[in-house]
């Protein structure tokens, strides 16, 4: 398989994995409360941010793995890197899928809704059926899967052969925000907005940003490590989390998931150039939530719908908003470990074989209790 190369140790990025993921099942569960008779409390809106950070995250890790590849090797091996994706996503991916038809059928007693459109999901396009709103219960958040998918189908290439990636980057984010206007324009001219919503998921604009910040990390950018450095950097990511918590991250309009993936490509290069950890991001729990986002994110709206479906063919009833979140994350925290573990793992052994830069110790028997050993895993998001 060839001879890896000396592994990549990054700080504090499982937690900022963690912070988003449980952000994103915070914010869906305190908006299905009013499904348990608890009244609308969806006073947490985090989720479309919580997203955009897993984008700009995913795109500076995957491309500086592959600027590290190009770098050793020469070029980048296609052929790998493919297996890696469908080795990391597709297990989960397409269990789910099954497991959220199913349980949707046994609690329904009936036939599941938009079930034809499934057609979307098997080829990786579920923004459009998301977009449509026609797709069966508890899979429209597997869209943002869609589209990293759909932007990963085509950047390694461009990235194994454009000389300057950094402008191709710069005039693809230039485009999508111009689209995304003209759409805008659009969508209000002809009373429809399903073509502005198209573009609003198209976040490759957010990929682009982290696979930006990636380039010029990997450059040593004197410009970019002097912004980086700077406090400000880190006031203004937790300033955006708090006012995306708050729903008053609304002040760039559209414009805002751009401006929130710009901070937190910053952030993440803060974080990998310190010199010590972010002791909020960087710790056994943080790092243990961080290596199962994958199962948070995707597991959490099935599991909010069976606790709700058990809730209402019984007498309990929960006392408090907070209880209702807690027992939602608690579950989705086992079962996504418990996936992890049973379901996910042997996958991830067998993707280390396709790896030609190593991260670190596969994390395949990671749990909370070792986490501490090994925080620093760089992997393919």
């Amino acid at each position: 398989m060839g001879v890896k190369q000396g592994p990549v140790f990054f700080t504090g990025l499982n937690g900022i994995r963690a912070l988003a993921a449980m952000g994103v099942l915070v914010s869906h569960t305190l908006g299905s409360t009013s499904r348990v008779g608890l009244g609308q409390h969806g006073t947490i809106q985090f989720a479309g941010t919580g997203v955009t950070i897993f984008f700009t995250l995913s795109g500076f890790l995957i491309t500086y793995l592959l600027l590290r590849e190009k770098s050793v090797y020469g070029r980048i091996d296609l052929r790998r890197f493919y297996l890696r994706r469908i080795l990391r996503i597709w297990p989960l991916y397409f269990f789910y899928i099954g497991a959220a038809v199913l349980v949707t059928y046994v609690m329904r007693d009936d036939a599941v809704e938009y079930l034809r459109y499934l057609v979307f999901f098997v080829l990786f396009v579920p923004n459009i059926a998301f977009n449509l709103n026609r797709y069966p219960s508890d899979l429209g958040h597997l869209w943002s899967i869609g589209i990293e998918e759909q932007f990963y189908a085509f950047w390694p290439i461009v990235l194994g052969r454009i000389t300057r990636v950094a402008r191709f980057l710069i005039v693809l984010i230039a485009a999508l925000v111009i689209a995304r206007i003209g759409l805008k324009l659009y969508s209000a001219h002809i009373g429809n907005k399903l073509p502005f919503s198209l573009s609003i998921c198209m976040r490759f604009d957010c990929m682009a940003i982290g696979a930006l910040c990636a380039i010029a990390y990997d450059r040593s950018d004197s410009r970019l490590l002097r912004i980086a450095r700077s406090p400000g950097v880190s006031i203004a990511f937790w300033a955006i989390v708090l006012v995306a918590c708050l729903n008053r991250f609304t002040m760039f309009s559209f414009l805002g998931d751009d401006v929130a993936a710009v901070v937190t490509g910053l952030f993440i290069v803060r974080q990998v150039d310190a010199n010590r950890p972010n002791t909020v991001l960087e710790n056994r729990f943080a790092s243990f939530l961080g290596l199962i986002s994958f199962g948070l994110y995707v597991y959490h709206p099935l599991l909010i719908s069976v606790v709700v479906h058990f809730v209402r063919r019984s007498n309990y009833t929960f006392a408090h908003p907070v209880v209702f979140v807690g027992f939602v994350a608690g579950l989705t925290i086992a079962v996504a470990w418990a996936s992890h573990r049973w379901l996910e793992a042997p996958f991830l052994r067998l993707k280390e074989r396709f790896a030609r830069i190593e991260s670190s110790r596969s994390p395949s028997n990671l749990t909370a209790s070792d986490s501490k050993q090994a925080p620093h895993r760089l992997e393919e998001s």
